[in-house]
């Protein structure tokens, strides 16, 4: 789902933004945390276009909103009193829907949770990183990052070795450490806390030299379940589709 925000732009996409160069008001501002001290990613104003992705708490327990816009910025968006904000608040208000699961052999969820169940995982920061412990085919577990601009999931090296993953081509793909080319695999399950899915394929590459962070959680995982995140108690919130 597309929104627009209604007002205009000032400042430009990198820490500069908050420095209008416009005599018009900058309507709310993306942060690359939920915490008003982090960089300031953009001045989002008019006909600033962005997908919503998730909504959590913040360190000063606030309502904060995770948000896409048209130019591939992911960052969060304070809750405010402002009409742009409410209209974030109602699009992440639970509507009554009627739930659909998928007729493949894809496996979402656990067998033991009841469809709508909201799976609670806790989460740890490395910098401007959320990590979450994930677990592959039920054998090897690494820490990964969340990255909701990534389209598909990446492992590292040690990861598909320990596998014992064939590679099915390459693929360029594009995540917080940027462009990146790399081999593609399929895992049978990809699990996080009580949350699992089947049949996942996944890039391969080493993509951080930080080897506490082994790979990137992304949209090919996420767009299965609605999530929220709660920094404040570390924790993250899987409801499956």
């Amino acid at each position: 789902m597309l929104l627009a925000f209604a007002g205009s732009v000032g400042g430009d996409a990198r820490g500069r933004a908050a420095e209008s160069t416009t005599t018009q008001p900058v309507l709310i501002k993306l942060f690359a945390a939920a915490d008003e001290s982090s960089e300031i990613l953009a001045a989002l104003g008019k006909e600033q276009q962005f997908v919503p992705l998730a909504t959590g708490s913040g360190l000063d327990g606030a309502k904060w909103y995770l948000i896409k816009t048209d130019t591939g910025l992911v960052g969060w968006v304070k809750d405010s009193d402002q009409e742009e904000a409410k209209k974030l608040d109602s699009y992440f208000k639970p509507v009554p829907v009627e739930l659909s699961f998928p007729k493949s052999k894809d496996r979402i969820g656990s067998p033991a949770i009841a469809p709508g169940t909201k799976i609670v995982v806790p989460i740890e920061t490395n910098g401007s990183l959320v990590m979450v412990r994930v677990t592959f085919n039920n054998s090897v577990t690494a820490n990964l990052a969340l990255d909701t601009g990534a389209t598909t999931t990446l492992v590292s090296r040690r990861i598909a070795r320990d596998l014992g993953l064939s590679a099915l081509g390459k693929v360029r793909g594009y995540g917080v450490g940027g462009s990146f080319v790399g081999q593609v695999a399929r895992v049978e399950t990809v699990r996080v806390g009580e949350a699992e899915t089947s049949n996942l394929v996944v890039a391969i590459h080493d993509f951080s030299p930080d080897p506490r962070v082994e790979g990137l959680l992304g949209l090919d995982f996420l767009n299965r379940f609605e999530m929220s995140l709660d920094t404040r108690k570390r924790q993250l919130f899987l409801t499956p589709r």
